[in-house]
């Protein structure tokens, strides 16, 4: 039987007729590369398509790449007859090339792969993964080997490596069956010897086992070193991935490739590639690069690429040394995933040496134009008109939708190349989309109308629809206000912290708007609620006709445990009935929590307030000598401002045990300019006391064994003792306020540990036990009352002796009169058992530890005098119930 086979991989395509295209008719390739010399022709190829029919077809093409490689392609094509499953599409052929060193007998082994394919109708036209770069490779002994398959999809699907078992048939060659080829062996298995080389790519140091890697994302194989001379075979599984609305990600199918790499002896040196950065364009870039190659050996060099995008793009070597890369990018170009092409340089070292090669991808993602010319302007009714130029026009017309969102202020969002749409680290969030061709939209806060005195931020961009889907960069941020008719709140700040008459001062501005419509009286009303956030239910406070009349101070507030917000109501009269013209936005006092982390102290505050508290420093306050001191001043986000008061003010550490007083002042500012430009609050007066919270480290236990020998010799009993020292832990880590011990003691393995007692000195007898086995742990406590981690754990156990008598008495005499051991102290029960000479058993019961045997039988009468046999099945008292039960055999005579 001929053998030939080396590598191989089945590719497919659905179709994709202008004209009603069939979603169940598919077009296969199947790309086999063999061995020559064996003069198989090889005219023929069949292919089963998973739903019980197969195709044979003639070759299209044998093309030799090497003196000893043919590339073979054989095309079909199929309709299935029902959509919503997978196929297995499988080609299997005898018989694999015989010089195989990772396959046990691999000419006896046949050559089999698989593709799959998935129809479904949510996921429409679909084509399987390519590949650019032929799975035929050449290694070199003792120098890293790098591959790349090449492969890419049509549809810009994400793909994921993954290896696998090379497969072979163990069915009948009309009906195929998938197993593994016999006793395969990794590259990089330890009977192929040798180590690892420097790896300046990944920090790999020599001397260490052989690793062989591939990389899940960009299909990079990496083998650090190669050692035995011959031929391997691996297969790679390169799955296909789509996200479907509803669904998620979902996998669309995989192609198997079983691929040679070639191992030679060569003093031939790698020759090293220099590719570009992986990069992010705008559609309508022209990419021009140039890739370099050098060689140490100084051999002429030849460079390749292989991509998906070739053509239209082009690579050509330019120079003996370098070659250039040139692609003009279009709209249609556009893709959520990246290209990839990948580079080749191969040497020529002359005759008789082996060719090595290098190869390294470079990844481009192209990325559409951002959005143009984008306005926002106010409305009646409390809207915001936003308009830009039509993206389809000024952009790229093959967009899908735009993408509207909004935040409170400048976000000062400048995106990178890389960053396509709104990330959520932006505070922006998503407040409608339109068509491609649309160019504005009023924003009504869907029907509620937005905030007056708000000023409202939007950016927006555009979406590409399936299969490549992608993105555009942001537009430029633009902002509006929201007009106030009435008045806005513009200071709540806490004057006095209590429980009982804390005190709030609440400002405001005159009437904003034009009331020449709206007829006097004019009235103020002040509602107040619990809390930071808006929502609550509110309460009157104040009311005042006077429109000079712009402050107001709540006093006998809790403003030590509670946080207050405000909103201000404007009325006007109609008909001689006040109305409300509008209300304010709501606006929080600044609500302030410290805690100690060890010698330091967090503050946290919230808000929600109208103006905006991002641009400007906040500042901390601290008080020191009775009086507040300003200690240092940081940014703050538009809710909330933390910081973190290490002691470094005056370089006066912070002391544990003491307590630290605290407040805050926020600094704001308003856009409009009839507004205050800078507004200041004071949070309430939080004080906390500085806690050590960082346990000490645990000692170091020890424990005065029983001497098992000393016992045997001398009678004992309970209760009995068990002596513990420990050494404290030392080192800058540790602390050195600890202040006491804490012993934890387990009478029996599985049982949880149990307190003991506490003790500020290093040692303690723990005393009155019934046995002396069980386990102890010991913690360190500090001063604060953190408390360390167990200590080592030392176990005390029984001594596991026993001696029993060869003769008992029983004649009342109270001398001898019952079989007993001699020491008992360590036995919890014993199961006795006596036999005759002639192997009956007459007595057999379990007893206390001393067992006490009087020489009777099981019914109580006398048995005769003379030899009898025991079995004694003993549990002692140890600390571990399975291993504390012990069998002693023996005999014993009954003299009266």
């Amino acid at each position: 039987m001929a053998t030939h086979i080396r590598a191989g991989e089945i590719t497919a395509k659905s179709d994709t007729a202008v004209n009603n295209p069939n979603p169940l008719k598919y077009y296969f390739k199947l790309v086999t590369y063999v061995d020559p010399r064996p003069g198989i022709p090889d005219d023929q190829a069949t292919l089963f398509f998973g739903d019980g029919t197969s195709q044979t077809v003639g070759k299209f093409s044998d093309v030799p790449i090497a003196p000893d490689i043919n590339r073979r392609v054989f095309y079909f094509e199929h309709i299935y007859s029902a959509a919503g499953r997978s196929y297995d599409v499988v080609y299997n052929e005898e018989n694999r090339n015989s010089s195989i060193i990772n396959i046990a007998s691999s000419s006896t082994n046949s050559f089999y792969i698989r593709t799959r394919v998935s129809i479904f109708p949510q996921i429409g036209i679909n084509r399987s993964p390519q590949f650019s770069v032929p799975p035929i490779d050449w290694a070199a002994q003792g120098q890293i080997f790098v591959h790349f398959p090449g492969a890419y999809d049509l549809d810009q699907d994400s793909l994921s490596y993954r290896l696998v078992v090379p497969q072979r048939n163990s069915g009948l060659s009309t009906a195929p069956v998938a197993a593994d080829v016999f006793s395969y062996r990794y590259p990089n298995d330890p009977s192929f010897g040798g180590n690892t080389v420097t790896d300046p790519v990944t920090g790999v140091t020599p001397g260490q086992p052989v690793r062989f890697d591939l990389n899940a994302h960009t299909g990079e194989i990496r083998w650090n070193a190669p050692n035995m001379i011959g031929e391997y075979n691996i297969a790679l599984v390169v799955e296909e991935w789509k996200v479907v609305p509803g669904r998620g990600a979902i996998k669309l199918g995989e192609v198997t490739r079983d691929m040679q790499i070639r191992v030679r002896g060569t003093v031939n040196q790698r020759p090293i590639l220099q590719v570009p950065n992986d990069t992010c364009v705008v559609a309508g870039t022209l990419i021009r690069s140039v890739v370099k190659a050098t060689d140490s050996n100084g051999d002429p060099l030849t460079l390749n690429a292989y991509s998906g995008i070739l053509p239209p793009a082009t690579f050509v070597q330019t120079a003996p040394t370098s070659g250039t890369f040139q692609w003009q990018t279009r709209c249609a170009d556009i893709s959520e995933q990246p290209y990839q092409v990948v580079f080749k340089v191969t040497d020529n070292p002359g005759q008789g040496e082996t060719p090595l090669v290098d190869l390294k991808a470079w990844n481009i993602t192209v990325v559409g134009p951002a959005p143009t010319g984008l306005t926002a302007t106010p409305q009646p009714n409390r809207q915001i008109l936003l308009t830009w130029n039509q993206y389809t026009v000024a952009g790229c017309a093959n967009a899908e939708k735009i993408l509207i969102y909004r935040r409170e202020n400048l976000a000062n969002f400048v995106p990178t190349t890389c960053q396509t749409g709104v990330p959520a680290s932006t505070g922006y969030q998503k407040i409608g989309e339109v068509g491609p061709n649309i160019t504005s939209f009023t924003d009504n806060n869907n029907g509620q109308g937005l905030r007056p005195g708000a000023n409202y931020c939007y950016l927006i961009y555009a979406q590409f629809p399936a299969p490549k889907r992608g993105e555009s960069l942001a537009s430029l941020e633009v902002c509006a206000e929201v007009p106030i008719l009435g008045t806005a709140l513009t200071n709540v700040t806490v004057t006095e912290t209590s429980l009982t008459n804390g005190k709030i001062q609440v400002r405001w501005s005159k009437p904003l708007g034009d009331l020449s419509q709206f007829t006097g009286p004019y009235q103020y009303r002040l509602q107040r609620a619990i809390g930071v956030t808006d929502g609550q239910i509110y309460k009157q406070i104040f009311s005042s006709a006077n429109l000079d009349d712009t402050a107001f101070v709540d006093q006998g507030l809790n403003t030590q445990d509670s946080a207050y917000h405000y909103r201000l109501d404007f009325y006007y009269t109609n008909n001689g009935v006040l109305e409300l013209l509008e209300s304010s936005q709501p606006a929080s006092s600044v609500r302030l929590t410290a805690e100690s982390v060890g010698e330091t102290m967090q503050l946290n505050w919230t808000y929600q307030v109208p103006w905006n508290n991002e641009p400007r420093k906040h500042l901390i306050y601290r008080e020191i000598n009775q009086a507040f001191v300003l200690i240092d001043s940081v940014q703050a986000g538009p809710f909330s401002g933390s910081y973190t008061d290490r002691g470094t003010f005056n370089n006066e550490p912070l002391r544990f045990g003491r307590t630290y007083c605290y407040y805050v002042q926020t600094v704001g500012q308003f856009v409009n300019p009839k507004l205050p430009p800078v507004v200041r609050n004071n949070s309430e007066r939080f004080c906390a006391v500085v806690r050590d919270t960082t346990a000490p480290c645990p000692p170091t236990l020890s424990l005065a064994l029983l001497n098992c020998d000393s016992l045997q010799q001398v009678p004992f009993g309970p209760p009995f003792s068990n002596k513990l020292r420990w050494q404290p832990a030392t080192g800058n880590e540790c602390g050195n306020d600890v202040k006491e011990f804490k012993i934890y003691y387990q009478a029996r393995e599985g049982e949880s540990f149990e307190y003991v007692a506490t003790t500020p000195a290093t040692s303690f007898l723990h005393q009155n036990l019934p046995v002396p086995s069980g386990c102890y742990a010991v913690t360190a406590v500090d001063s604060s009352g953190n408390e360390s981690r167990y200590s080592n754990i030392v176990c005390q156990d029984v001594c596991y002796f026993l001696e029993l008598p060869n003769i008992i008495t029983p004649n009342g005499d109270r001398a001898n009169d019952t079989f007993r051991p001699r020491q008992s102290a360590f036995i919890r029960s014993v199961r006795y058992q006596v036999y005759n000479r002639w192997g009956v058993k007459v007595f057999d019961k379990t007893t206390g530890p001393t067992i006490d045997w009087d020489g009777t039988a099981d019914d109580g009468n006398r048995l005769a005098d003379g030899i009898y046999y025991y079995l004694a099945e003993i549990e002692f008292a140890g600390r571990d119930p399975k291993a504390s039960r012990r069998t002693f055999k023996g005999w014993v005579e009954i003299v009266r």
